[in-house]
């Protein structure tokens, strides 16, 4: 029953999830610790159907991108994703980064 109320707490709260999502560094995997404007934007992309997001760089955009992207993949069975990107590598990097995410996520 646990794991149940677990796993519906993650489709229903996108921040919860990103709590349980860990990325890959180069000391290998690592819990996903967000900022306070990163749970701020993505609870507006759970709520807003279009969104404009105007930030520094290494702001950490891609990583919250990619959480945002997994999650709405895995709780909503109607729904596809698309990467978009300025480069061929910045698309594949993205793709990588919600496939570990994934990957980890399911064990």
């Amino acid at each position: 029953q646990e794991e149940i109320d677990d796993y519906i707490r993650c489709m229903q709260d996108v921040t919860y999830f990103a709590s349980k999502c860990y990325v890959m560094t180069p000391e290998g995997l690592q819990p996903i610790i967000l900022r306070d404007y990163q749970k701020e934007y993505l609870k507006h992309l759970q709520e807003n159907r279009f969104s404009i997001f105007l930030a520094c760089r290494q702001a950490g955009k891609s990583v919250v991108t990619a959480i945002y992207c997994l999650w709405k993949i895995l709780f909503n069975i109607d729904k596809s994703g698309l990467i978009l990107s300025k480069s061929g590598a910045a698309g594949v990097d993205l793709l990588k980064k919600i496939k570990d995410m994934l990957i980890d996520w399911k064990r």
